[in-house]
């Protein structure tokens, strides 16, 4: 009833990406198209950015009708309309099979792996029995106009997925090597890595984005590709880790560091 017609997948015979989103918006129920409204001027500027052309994509949608137009935004698909659907998109990803299906947002993740958590499981291959091929999670388009910050998350996971197209494999697991400061020795151990490396990289972990009031829980430190060591200052439920004069310690040691002579951030 809230619907003028079905809208079904956009499928391109050859295509090695198939991208998965939830459900038709008013757009895209009129138009009858997958992702031709502002979802998908977000989605086909990411595409141009990363250089991966749209009319070399599959697309399609969990959910094929548009859900009633009194229903809160943030509502989510009932499960008997990703149910009633789900058949059909299975038999649109084995008809294309592609090498890599994206689930953009938590409907298409419960659709195709039967989960959810997009922020938890995103930017990483899965393995699909029944499609016989990988599985990537990233944020839904929507979700990137919503909030800006996690526009680069769906434009990392894209690349990745664009950049492991080539093959239907996973990609063979690399060593890492990550360490956790646990004492003032590891600590001093840590000075002495980011005083003798050419260049490394940051990374703070925080409570939230408002630099009056939150806290930073971790800092992350890398000086070379997979490789990483984390400085906890916070525990869990931000519990204390450190003494009062740990904590000087810490914070003196890493402003000589961070602050003084040549800059390798």
């Amino acid at each position: 009833k809230s619907r003028k017609r079905v809208v079904n997948g956009e499928l391109r015979p050859g295509s090695k990406v198939f991208l998965v989103g939830q459900s038709p918006g008013y757009l895209e129920d009129l138009k009858g198209k997958p992702f031709v409204g502002d979802s998908g001027k977000e989605l086909d500027m990411v595409l141009e950015k990363i250089g991966l052309e749209r009319n070399a994509l599959s697309i399609s949608n969990a959910c094929r009708c548009k859900p009633p137009m009194n229903r809160p935004k943030d509502k989510t698909l009932k499960r008997e309309e990703i149910r009633a659907c789900g058949q059909y998109l299975i038999d649109e990803i084995k008809y294309i099979k592609p090498n890599v299906v994206v689930c953009m947002g938590n409907e298409a993740l419960g659709s195709i792996l039967g989960m959810k958590g997009v922020m938890d499981l995103r930017g990483i291959f899965y393995w699909s029995e029944e499609l016989g091929c990988k599985v990537m999670v990233t944020i839904h388009p929507a979700a990137a106009l919503r909030q800006w910050e996690v526009l680069p998350l769906l434009e990392w996971d894209l690349k990745k997925a664009k950049d492991g197209c080539a093959t239907k494999e996973l990609p063979k697991p690399q060593k890492t090597n990550y360490k956790v400061v646990k004492n003032l020795r590891h600590f001093d151990a840590l000075i002495s890595s980011l005083l003798d490396a050419p260049t490394y990289s940051v990374d703070l972990e925080t409570t939230g984005f408002n630099f009056l009031t939150d806290r930073i829980l971790c800092i992350g430190f890398s000086m070379k590709e997979r490789t990483g060591i984390v400085l906890p200052l916070l525990g869990q439920h931000e519990s204390r880790l450190w003494s009062k004069q740990e904590l000087e310690y810490i914070r003196d040691e890493l402003k000589a560091v961070l602050t003084e002579g040549a800059l390798k951030i």
